[in-house]
């Protein structure tokens, strides 16, 4: 490459090179480009051959943006003490909210490990091992893709390879990262706080390509109809809590064709036959095992209804993302007592503080066919006050 260069350059001097148009057809555009630059030619001359859409195009168009240290947010997300679950959604706001309040212009998200050295315990107290590498690859990752300010995930091995982090001159967050004593998890006093300083929190958005896909699939079966979407639980575990598919079957045979209803099953059923009570309807598996693309589809959605669900939290944090979702308490679980929900900023009959508008509704009452009803015309009565 080296002659083959040289000589190049030793052509290139016999001409005024800003009366040319320069085309790049190499592997090493890049330096190519840059001895260009440095013999002072216009890089509006310079063009290259692109081999993934075999097409000659301009440098100018992709010029890879700078990026400098000082520019850059890194977000520690310690499962020491924070767990791989939508939960995560309120440390991927704040640190958006936070990197905005900084005035930085990226975001680098960094997942540490729960696991210490060779002298520690650790205790898989949440997850069993290939549940939680695949909870941090599926949920984690993913969701963290979805600020748009996100320029970079890394997803540490162990403990340590986080120590440079530590009383470093980087902007960390949280602010009192150590890796002695990792932060709590942040949950609605933090958003609560954030928002009461005037923050905005609906950070959450689908990449564009998970967009395009979306767009894609809703242009072949949705055309000129209103899309509203179902989020179903179905775990095998606390199933008093999953979704009822006999009250859904009967109010979806109700809506009339100016609608679409698009079921998104739980991620661990995407793959087997539903219920036959919803058999008939029409379901999107990839939202179900894509989060970006599930964010996607509630971003386009006219109404997303959901009973309690990690996904379901993901509605608060969408821009302009209009949602119901059915609760009530029932101490027979703690995962639905009044105690852990009220935690979560849901109050009895109330409205949780950290929606966006009045068409994020929480509708508290069973989910039944009449709460379902009234909940939508409920809705239907905000969007002709909007």
């Amino acid at each position: 490459m080296d002659k083959k260069y040289s000589l190049l350059m030793s052509l290139f001097n016999e001409f005024n090179a800003n009366e040319l148009h320069i085309i790049i057809c190499s592997v090493f555009v890049d330096e190519i480009t840059q001895s260009l630059l440095e013999r002072q030619v216009n890089i509006a001359n310079i063009f290259f051959f692109h081999t993934a859409k075999n097409l000659v195009v301009p440098a100018t168009d992709y010029v890879c943006e700078t990026i400098d240290d000082d520019e850059i947010l890194y977000a520690v997300y310690d499962l020491k003490r924070s767990i791989a679950t939508f939960d995560a959604t309120n440390f991927a706001v704040l640190a958006e909210a936070r990197r905005i309040e900084l005035g930085l212009k990226y975001l680098h998200f960094i997942v540490i490990p729960k696991e210490g050295p060779k002298n520690t315990i650790s205790i898989m107290s949440m997850h069993e091992p290939d549940d939680l590498q695949w909870r941090i690859n599926h949920i984690l990752l993913p969701l963290f893709s979805c600020i748009p300010s996100c320029k970079g995930i890394s997803s540490l091995v162990t403990r340590e390879q986080a120590r440079p982090l530590e009383n470093s001159q980087y902007h960390i967050f949280p602010d009192e990262f150590t890796l002695q004593s990792p932060a709590m998890p942040m949950g609605f006093p933090e958003l609560i706080a954030a928002k009461n300083e005037g923050k905005s929190l609906a950070h959450i958005q689908a990449p564009r390509n998970a967009l395009n896909l979306v767009d894609s699939f809703l242009s072949s079966y949705a055309k000129d109809k209103k899309v509203i979407t179902i989020t179903f639980r179905e775990y095998n575990s606390h199933q008093q809590r999953n979704s009822n598919a006999n009250e859904w079957r009967h109010f979806l045979e109700s809506l009339s064709d100016e609608y679409l209803p698009i079921i998104i099953r739980d991620t661990y059923k995407a793959t087997s036959p539903i219920c036959d009570e919803l058999a008939g309807y029409l379901q999107f598996p990839m939202a179900s095992i894509d989060l970006t693309v599930r964010v996607a589809l509630y971003q386009r959605a006219f109404l997303n209804f959901s009973i309690p669900t990690g996904p379901a939290y993901l509605f608060y944090f969408i821009p302009n993302c209009s949602n119901i979702v059915f609760r009530e308490f029932n101490n027979a679980h703690f995962a639905t007592s009044e105690t852990t929900v009220s935690k979560g900023g849901y109050f009895k009959d109330e409205q949780p503080e950290f929606r966006q508008n009045s068409k994020q509704i929480v509708f508290w009452g069973q989910e039944n066919l009449a709460n379902i009803h009234q909940s939508f015309l409920i809705f239907l009565k905000e969007c002709e006050n909007d």
